[in-house]
């Protein structure tokens, strides 16, 4: 009975050819043959443990169909008969076909996904650097209320103090009111021009001082180089802003160490340098001994970095300026920001 069923089970299996019998003799080209599936099989193994390591199925099924067209191809190596070859070659090309497809679909699906992907982050970025914008002349708003309100109260108070004891009042208190008066009329008309120019002329190192100072009284070790008549165009708030996430990253990537805030004139511009020393501050995608010379730009998407830089990116190109890395070796770097200075003439005015 055992013996019966063993010549069932051996009937039943393909009969490996000998290679007399096998395509050898009908001129197919074995060795090309088992080349290809070799190469198919690898192909295919590496797409399928890919697409199964970052959870992409279209990749897994690719990866699944070149290990079906590596088997198809081996075989083909081992057909036996003419019919076979020409039945073996056939299902070849379908598959061939069906994989060009399937191949295709990836590469569009592929870059449809890496253009929605750019989309959503500028799309994210942009209501991030509003939503920034607008908290900061917001608060602008406030301070600016503040001190309009403070202005019309001296000058309110002046008026007042000169109107009802105008004839009882000293030379000297008269002057002192009238001068009152006049400093409080100069304090509104410079809110008010200041509040109609969105760009203006400043000095670095007054938007750098409160940010360094508040990290000093925390307990960390901050090195400032930036000259006090270092001046910049562009926006004070928002450059107040880019400086506070620039502090705040080089404290985060760099714990415990000395963060140095370099302020330089470079031709026509002025750059700003935040370096955290201590502990390696590295960025990602910029690897350990990559050259010094090229500055990275944050405008493209990156998982890498913080949304907050790239925010304060933008902020400084719509102001005229930028925000790149540098690497500085050792996989270091450092963050530099740039504004333009003012001409000569509106700097000697």
């Amino acid at each position: 009975m055992g013996t019966v069923v063993l010549h069932t089970v051996h009937g039943l299996l393909p009969a490996i050819p000998t290679p007399e019998q096998s395509a050898v003799g009908h001129g197919a080209p074995v060795a090309a043959s088992l080349i290809l599936a070799g190469a198919w099989l690898l192909a295919g193994t590496a797409c399928g443990a890919r697409g199964l390591w970052q959870g992409r199925p279209l990749l897994t099924w690719t990866g699944l169909m070149l290990v079906a067209l590596s088997v198809s191809y081996g075989g083909l190596a081992v057909a036996d008969r003419p019919g076979h070859i020409w039945i073996l070659g056939s299902a070849l090309l379908r598959l061939s076909g069906l994989l060009v497809a399937v191949l295709g679909a990836s590469l569009e699906l592929e870059r449809a996904f890496v253009e929605q992907r750019a989309r959503l982050f500028d799309s994210e970025l942009s209501a991030r650097t509003n939503e920034t914008r607008w908290q900061l002349h917001r608060a602008r708003r406030r301070d600016r209320d503040h001190d309009l309100r403070s202005a019309l109260v001296a000058i309110e108070g002046a008026a007042l103090t000169l109107e009802r004891h105008y004839d009882t009042l000293t030379d000297d208190e008269r002057d002192r009111l009238t001068s009152m008066l006049s400093s409080g009329v100069d304090r509104l008309q410079s809110l008010v021009v200041d509040d109609s120019r969105p760009r203006a002329s400043f000095a670095l190192a007054e938007v750098v001082r409160p940010f360094v100072g508040n990290l000093m009284a925390e307990g960390e070790s901050v090195a400032v180089e930036v000259p006090e008549d270092m001046v910049a165009v562009g926006s004070p708030a928002e450059t107040a802003e880019v400086v506070r996430q620039l502090l705040d990253n080089a404290r985060r990537r760099a714990p415990g160490g000395t963060i140095t805030v370099r302020g330089e004139h470079d031709g026509g511009a002025i750059v700003l340098r935040v370096h955290g020393r201590g502990q390696d501050q590295e960025v990602p995608g910029i690897g350990r001994g990559a050259s010094t010379a090229p500055g990275r730009a944050l405008a493209e998407p990156s998982a890498d970095l913080p949304m907050g830089l790239h925010v304060a990116s933008r902020l400084m190109r719509d102001q005229g300026g930028d925000l790149w890395v540098e690497a500085q070796g050792s996989g270091r770097c450092s963050f530099a920001l740039s504004l333009p200075a003012p001409a000569l003439g509106a700097a000697g005015a």
